[in-house]
């Protein structure tokens, strides 16, 4: 897996940097500005790694980013203005950073997700203790890259099984519910999530939508 880390030269993001390369076999893209909070003295240890690489940018500059971060699989974000005494001398520099940076960094971190749809064929069974029939499928995302769709491609027939099981356990009286169908979505990934760690070592599912969803 390759890392993409903002804020990666501060104090929190350099050690989640060096323990990443210490600690796993994942490549790591240090993103950082290189204000007064970010020092690249702090990754020297690291710098002849040839699973590290940094680039100078700012996260307020969403075609930075995008560029910086291609190929990466997945997005750790701790660029940040983090001085109390600086915040009451120039706040304006942290909103940019904190609140805007953020707004602006989400919006090109989100696309970098896969959605697919799951199910070739629609899951179909009865509600618990009803003659009621439902009726769903399924997109599912994930901000990783297609080894966990190839994953759920692999392991098809075990995980329509176990959202069946799920679907399964669903009553009438839980279907007035007003969260009943983001309750439900959440526990059909959980369901999904926990088949893939069970059988590859990891889950990599980050969220389920219905593309269709029927009760009669």
């Amino acid at each position: 897996m390759k890392i993409f880390v903002t804020g990666g030269a501060g104090f929190i993001g350099s050690n989640y940097v060096r323990w990443v390369l210490s600690n796993t076999d994942h490549e790591v893209v240090n993103y950082d500005a290189l204000t007064y909070a970010g020092n690249l003295s702090t990754m020297r240890d690291v710098d002849d790694s040839p699973r590290y690489s940094f680039v100078r940018g700012n996260i307020c500059n969403p075609g930075d980013v995008e560029s910086a971060m291609r190929g990466c699989d997945a997005v750790v974000h701790f660029a940040a203005e983090s001085h109390v005494d600086r915040s009451i001398e120039g706040p304006d520099a942290f909103v940019r950073t904190n609140c805007d940076g953020t707004n602006f960094g989400t919006g090109v971190f989100r696309p970098a997700g896969n959605v697919r749809g799951d199910d070739k064929k629609a899951l179909v069974t009865n509600l618990s203790g009803s003659r009621k029939v439902m009726q769903v499928s399924l997109s599912l995302m994930t901000m990783y890259d297609d080894r966990v769709f190839k994953n759920v491609e692999k392991h098809r027939a075990a995980l329509r099984s176990g959202l069946l099981d799920v679907l399964r356990q669903v009553t009438e009286a839980e279907l007035a519910k007003p969260d009943f169908r983001n309750d439900l979505a959440l526990r059909l990934r959980d369901r999904i999530n926990a088949e893939l760690e069970r059988l590859e070592n990891f889950g990599g599912i980050d969220e389920v939508f219905f593309t269709e969803f029927v009760v009669q």
